[in-house]
């Protein structure tokens, strides 16, 4: 059994993958840059979203009264009058369905 490679090099895998179309000649492409199976693009990937599942929470929270406020301020000022937030997501591009 081959020991458990750095969790910053898996990081690194995982967020490429993310960054690029999600397609199996991706994970090819990914496999020959990093020097890694295919089977192992894809299980880094899979630990990194486990791990990101465990935390979210310590992370994605509902902002308050005074947090919408300020933010509220904030877009009325960039020209959103009804806006009181903004959302920034990440997209996870894969020709598979989950």
């Amino acid at each position: 059994m081959c020991p458990k490679a750095d969790p910053s090099f898996q990081l690194a895998v995982a967020l490429a993958r993310l960054a690029i179309n999600g397609t199996g000649a991706s994970v090819a492409q990914l496999q020959a840059t990093f020097g890694i199976g295919k089977g192992t693009v894809t299980l880094y990937t899979h630990r990194v979203l486990e791990v990101l599942d465990e935390v979210k929470h310590n992370w994605v929270t509902w902002p308050d009264a005074r947090r919408r406020n300020e933010q509220s301020q904030v877009m009325r000022q960039e020209g959103f009058q009804a806006a009181w937030a903004s959302l920034t997501a990440l997209r996870y591009h894969s020709a598979k369905s989950p």
